[in-house]
């Protein structure tokens, strides 16, 4: 029996959370957006710290995914941005890592529900699986059909 290198623990159709078995993380990372607001946060070794400043453009656009203003202070970057999401974020914390996406997009492509290591949707139940594609290690719900001899 061989496990994978990521296990989804649960996941509510935009969002997931995953237990990572092997490229875990020394600490916190991550990045977000939810409508105008983008942030990102970083507290683990071997990672580069944001660089102290005030961001503002010298002109203003209203095309999506234009950056309006922002800042960083060494752990964490704010900023305001003309809306291309509702929400987008992905985070590790060392062996854990969760994701959410809406509209679907990475790390989250496709609706995902999964409870107690049992991934449902996605592809076919099954337990200790990666949270999108792969095989599982235990196979979840009813047996194949099966002719019985008389």
């Amino acid at each position: 029996m061989t496990l994978p290198d990521e296990c989804v623990f649960n996941g509510c159709l935009i969002s997931f959370t995953s237990i990572k078995l092997r490229d875990i993380t020394l600490g916190c990372k991550g990045d977000g957006e939810e409508l105008c607001c983008t942030s990102k946060c970083c507290l683990a070794i071997n990672e580069k710290p944001y660089p102290i400043g005030l961001d503002v453009p010298k002109s203003c656009s209203t095309r999506p995914g234009t950056k309006l203003c922002g800042f960083s202070l060494f752990l964490c970057e704010y900023g305001v941005k003309v809306p291309t999401v509702l929400c987008k974020s992905e985070h590790h914390c060392f062996c854990f890592r969760n994701g959410a996406a809406f509209p679907f997009a990475d790390p989250v492509p496709e609706p995902v529900c999964a409870i107690a290591f049992c991934r449902l949707v996605p592809c076919k139940p099954a337990c200790l699986v990666p949270p999108f594609g792969g095989k599982g290690v235990i196979s979840v719900g009813a047996p194949a059909k099966q002719e019985m001899e008389r």
